[in-house]
């Protein structure tokens, strides 16, 4: 976790692979120009480690969202289908654990159309909105 923007109210965790090769950093980047906001690339989505979902949540985040590469287009075949596992399983934690799991979102953009990436990065914005 970057432990500069460790007390952020949103972390987006974004796979490095759809930064790339979707050209979607540059639609992120004005997030994190907001004080509230950390953006963490991952190597896949599919690699995010539960134990830093709920270590974004004990650092004070009130979001975390997963921002995966769209169905089909993942480079390692099934890592977007891993984070929604993995998403699954921190969301029945967080319920259990009396948090709100819909506090913790996972975004696959429909397609890698410039229009569905944009509308994914709405969905993030939104959460901006729910503070």
């Amino acid at each position: 976790m970057n432990e500069s923007r460790k007390n952020c109210d949103i972390r987006v965790f974004y796979c490095r692979n759809l930064a790339e090769d979707f050209g979607i950093l540059p639609m992120l980047l004005p997030m994190e120009r907001q004080n509230n906001v950390a953006l963490e690339p991952v190597p896949c989505s599919g690699k995010i480690d539960p134990r830093y979902l709920l270590k974004a949540f004990e650092a004070g985040s009130r979001f975390v969202c997963i921002l995966s590469c769209p169905k089909g287009e993942c480079k390692l075949i099934e890592g977007n289908l891993r984070a929604a596992r993995r998403v699954q399983a921190v969301k029945e934690l967080l319920a259990e654990a009396g948090f709100n799991p819909e506090s913790l979102r996972l975004i696959i953009p429909e397609s890698k159309d410039a229009k569905h990436i944009e509308a994914a990065v709405e969905l993030i914005l939104g959460c901006l909105n729910k503070k």
